[in-house]
């Protein structure tokens, strides 16, 4: 029946740069490169703290006293875009700062992602792409209660897709996606290695509907007992040797006010059965 005073402060912004909103008819070479270039920048800082009778509590940017700090979200999100409307080439850097941080009744949890994207994308033969994604990030779990719970893990990941698309209907891809991931020495140290084959289809008609489906063939080697809160964080909640994945998705337009999706997700992991599920649901626009 204890009430305490409890301060927040928010802060969000976002803005964009793309000089081909203010060169309209570049004429010069550097004129032209610089068109290719877009940026972007997204902070969103959110915090909660007791108050302690200072008046910096309404600044975002403050380091708070951990013993007053509540609640805490904060995000940023860089992107920088080059050729980014072409069909032919285009590339992307993307860095992305989360931090969280939370009183919980047993305690304080704090979470962290600190990650850099490369991608990028070449169409050739018409109907034929490749797309490269490529991700290095270190990411952190810090539990006062559950000390099993506290990692940081180091991954590196890599995927190159082929893509056929001979038109808006219909889509194919294969894919392979590398994935090394490393829990530091002083948190236990445990290491895993995913290799990935996925092979995807989707047919898609205009105002009518959709249909996909995927497949996913994973090979995981993993140094550590699996059944760990690290372990299911760093193999994707699967288990060590080859699992398989798989999905379908359905989606129709009855007509112009009702809409009905159908989706269905397996796995077969090593060492445990078939998992199965499915769900449909039904959209009414009014």
């Amino acid at each position: 029946n204890q009430y305490v005073k409890v301060l927040q402060n928010q802060l969000s912004i976002s803005f964009s740069i793309r000089p081909s909103a203010i060169i309209k008819s570049p004429k010069t070479k550097a004129a032209r490169f610089a068109n290719r270039w877009s940026l972007q920048t997204a902070l969103r800082f959110d915090n909660k703290v007791s108050d302690y009778g200072r008046n910096n509590i309404y600044n975002p940017f403050t380091a708070f006293p951990a013993d007053y700090l509540l609640t805490s979200n904060n995000n940023v999100r860089q992107s920088v875009f080059f050729n980014q409307g072409s069909p032919l080439f285009g590339a992307d850097y993307t860095y992305i700062n989360t931090r969280s941080r939370q009183l919980l009744t047993n305690g304080i949890e704090a979470r962290a992602l600190e990650s850099s994207e490369v991608k990028w994308r070449v169409t050739f033969l018409k109907n034929w792409a490749i797309n490269s994604d490529n991700i290095y990030s270190l990411k952190g779990n810090s539990s006062q209660f559950f000390t099993t719970r506290n990692y940081n893990i180091r991954a590196l990941e890599s995927e190159q897709k082929l893509v056929y698309q001979p038109g808006t209907v219909f889509r194919i891809s294969a894919a392979y996606k590398y994935s090394q991931k490393l829990n530091l020495v002083e948190s236990g140290g445990q290491r895993a290695y995913l290799s990935t084959g996925s092979f995807e289809m989707k047919y898609n008609q205009t105002e009518k509907g959709s249909f996909t489906t995927r497949v996913d063939v994973i090979n995981i080697v993993f140094n550590a007992d699996v059944n760990s809160p690290v372990a299911y964080d760093m193999l994707n909640g699967l288990n060590a040797g080859r699992n398989y994945t798989w999905e379908l998705s359905y989606q129709r337009n009855l007509n112009r006010n009702i809409q009905i999706s159908i989706n269905y997700n397996g796995r077969k992991t090593p060492n445990a059965a078939t998992v199965h599920l499915g769900g449909a649901q039904v959209r009414a626009y009014f």
